[in-house]
């Protein structure tokens, strides 16, 4: 069963304006760098958040069904986590991972915002390709996402990411 799902995730899925949203950079780094800075946490606290906020805890179980939680602390002393779950894991290239469940793929009480993030990382031009797209049930909870800052905050993100790596 297995190698049945790979092969079906393997093919990219046709993007869905109504449904996703998405952003891509070339940045000069190799694809490795960006994996590193992506699965290690302590190098994911140091770009997750567009600045100010800080992320100062992350826990990424990189598996099928591991845990990828972060926790943000505000300008205004407060904090906030966002727990989710990987569902899919190809070592330096791709990385699948959703708010809608918790670790052990247990269903999630309450969703960020209800999404599951592609992201994926192809070497082109002697760098890395950056590709996120976040997946969404319904046209409401993509322009929902759209609507908190998705462009504006990932591209902070994605800025402070490729400087890092």
């Amino acid at each position: 069963m297995r190698t049945r799902y790979n092969t079906v995730m393997n093919h990219a899925p046709r993007l869905h304006p109504s449904l996703e949203l998405h952003m891509t950079r070339l940045f000069r780094a190799p694809p490795p760098a960006f994996w590193r800075c992506w699965t290690e946490p302590l190098l994911l606290m140091k770009w997750w958040a567009p600045s100010p906020v800080l992320t100062v805890e992350a826990d990424i179980d990189l598996r099928p069904g591991g845990r990828f939680y972060t926790l943000y602390l505000h300008q205004d002393g407060t904090t906030d986590g966002a727990e989710g779950c990987i569902l899919d894991v190809t070592p330096q290239r791709r990385l699948i991972f959703t708010d809608l469940l918790e670790r052990d793929f247990r269903p999630a009480a309450r969703p960020a915002v209800g999404y599951t993030a592609t992201v994926t990382l192809d070497a082109e031009s002697g760098g890395t390709r950056f590709t996120i797209r976040m997946h969404h049930a319904t046209p409401a909870a993509r322009q929902m996402h759209e609507d908190i800052g998705f462009h504006e905050s990932w591209g902070i993100a994605a800025a402070q990411l490729g400087a890092l790596a």
